[in-house]
């Protein structure tokens, strides 16, 4: 290090953990070094260890797609849409995010898709895709109302994903690997409430807008809160469209864009602090 010249040390990493797993690194050297650390999302708890800073993440390639077909075909995602299902998921079963939910921790994603199983008061569309031998075994132990939604099919295609979040009123995008995940941003440039893992006290490099979603707090029913976001649209059919207008602050059909100066100058104030 001291043969490179530098103004600023700027530590980052793209993992799906919460804050920093040092493991065979320099702890102590890079620690007194410098006091930024980036990662692809943030939390207030984290604490006052570094100045944590939010990085850009990538998207999916046909997301920018969908955004502009729909534009040309129906002026907005947002607008002109008949939405026949309440709420909507489609992804991998297979995810390390787990919750407690009153005796044991269980997978997030199976505890929201366990419950709409066996409620019926809410139309739902997709279900879990099928892709090796845990996704098996995780429908084998699965009820018998959940095992319906262990599709039969592997990954779908980005497009057939999209139209799913375009015919629902709102669409979950439960914990993964990580609090946070694409399909929220998806979600909003397909015009669909997200049904959030609770992202109040959480922070991106593109702010998700918070009073937009419904956020459901650790080891609490997800049913409660697709109900919020069914009032939340029904008493603001232009909410919608509010949360795409604060997305598009910083890109363009989900994308980066030179011309949103919020993004650069959102990013580059996080690199000036002390």
């Amino acid at each position: 290090m001291k043969r490179i010249s530098f103004r600023k040390i700027h530590l980052f990493d793209y993992g799906d953990h919460e804050k920093i797993i040092w493991g065979n690194t320099e702890k102590e050297l890079l620690a007194s070094m410098t006091k930024s650390y980036l990662k692809s999302w943030t939390q207030k708890n984290w604490g006052d260890e570094f100045n944590w800073g939010t990085l850009p993440i990538r998207r999916h390639k046909w997301l920018s797609f969908c955004a502009k077909f729909n534009n040309l075909i129906k002026g907005s995602p947002c607008n002109n849409q008949e939405r026949p299902f309440d709420t909507t998921f489609l992804g991998n079963p297979v995810v390390s995010w787990q919750e407690n939910y009153g005796t044991m921790n269980r997978n997030t994603r199976i505890q929201w898709l366990e419950e709409i199983s066996a409620d019926n008061q809410f139309s739902f569309s997709g279900g879990f895709f099928m892709r090796g031998a845990n996704a098996e075994g995780m429908k084998e132990q699965a009820s018998k109302n959940l095992k319906q939604l262990f599709l039969k099919k592997g990954r779908a295609h980005f497009i057939s994903y999209f139209k799913l979040m375009l015919k629902a009123k709102s669409a979950l995008a439960p914990p993964g690997n990580a609090l946070w995940s694409y399909r929220h941003y998806e979600a909003i440039y397909a015009g669909s409430i997200p049904v959030s893992g609770d992202f109040r006290e959480a922070d991106m490099l593109v702010p998700l807008p918070m009073e937009g979603m419904a956020h459901v707090g650790k080891g609490e029913q997800v049913i409660p809160h697709i109900q919020k976001s069914l009032k939340m649209l029904k008493d603001n059919p232009r909410l919608p469209n509010e949360n795409l207008e604060s997305v598009e602050r910083y890109m363009t059909n989900g994308l980066y864009d030179r011309k949103k100066s919020a993004l650069i100058e959102r990013f580059m104030s996080q690199l000036e602090k002390d």
